[in-house]
């Protein structure tokens, strides 16, 4: 069975969070929190904040563990840290190519979400 390890963030600002919503084929229109895969030779802490910075725009911090997430997907084990963080630079922006959209979400808008 593969391994991918997944690394990511929480961004939090004023009781909103920063959420993107996917443009990659297999979930394109989701929202879901800035995360992404890890690369050769990355910490935890850099991939999450390059993720981050890739899929936002913004350079933050970590500042502590907030969850690991593992889950079967079609034979590979997933396994996923996420942080919490503070950020340090606010420059909101989607690549366009892997991230549609990036939106600030009260927390109620995100539990009203259907997916």
């Amino acid at each position: 069975m593969n391994i991918k390890v997944v690394t990511g963030g929480i961004l939090e600002k004023n009781g909103k969070f920063l959420l993107v919503e996917e443009n990659k084929k297999e979930c394109r229109g989701k929202w879901n929190v800035p995360a992404g895969g890890l690369v050769e030779n990355e910490s935890l802490i850099e991939g999450a904040k390059r993720e981050i910075y890739e899929e936002t725009g913004c350079k933050v911090e970590i500042t502590g563990i907030l969850e690991i997430i593992n889950m079967i997907l079609e034979e590979i084990n997933v396994v996923c840290f996420l942080f919490n963080t503070k950020i340090i630079e606010e420059n909101i922006k989607a690549d366009g190519e892997e991230i549609s959209n990036v939106k600030w979400f009260t927390y109620e808008e995100i539990t009203n979400m259907k997916d």
